[in-house]
């Protein structure tokens, strides 16, 4: 399988690995530009003002945890002032990132919105004032729950 040597086995091992965590970064940097790349459109078409506050809620493919954060990060501060949830279901399992900015939290909590978000995709999660995370069970229902954002912030103003 290896197309060498015995003698020569341990170095093809090492190379094939080497190569595979290569084209791992590779294709964890192609999703990180991808999911940056849609910072507008998701201003543009998720961004909704409840009573005076802005809300971005919006199911984000194709993405892990970690470029989750990054794009929560980079649409609280193009948004400025505002609430954003984010969800993307990976492996079977759903997760999800609220964020409150600063000004805001002394009426909303991204801990508590991420609860119950949360809550309708069969999890639970909490956090911060700031920034929560939160799973679920039930990817099914993402849509679902990410549409409930805006009732749910509505509540809490």
């Amino acid at each position: 399988m290896l197309k060498t040597t015995p003698s020569e086995v341990v170095e093809s091992v090492e190379r094939a690995l080497s190569q595979a965590k290569s084209a791992e970064k590779q294709l964890e940097s192609l999703r990180h530009r991808v999911a940056h790349a849609q910072v507008e459109e998701l201003l543009a078409r998720r961004l909704r003002r409840v009573k005076d506050v802005p809300v971005l809620a919006a199911r984000v493919e194709e993405v892990d945890r970690t470029t989750l954060r990054a794009l929560v990060d980079t649409l609280r501060q193009k948004l400025g002032s505002g609430v954003i949830v984010l969800g993307t279901t990976t492996n079977g399992k759903v997760a999800l990132i609220a964020a409150v900015t600063k000004d805001l939290t002394k009426r909303l909590h991204a801990g508590k919105i991420a609860q119950a978000v949360a809550a309708r995709v069969g999890g639970s999660g909490g956090g911060s004032a700031e920034l929560a995370e939160a799973g679920g069970k039930e990817p099914a229902q993402l849509v679902n729950a990410i549409d409930a954002v805006y009732a749910i912030v509505e509540k809490m103003l």
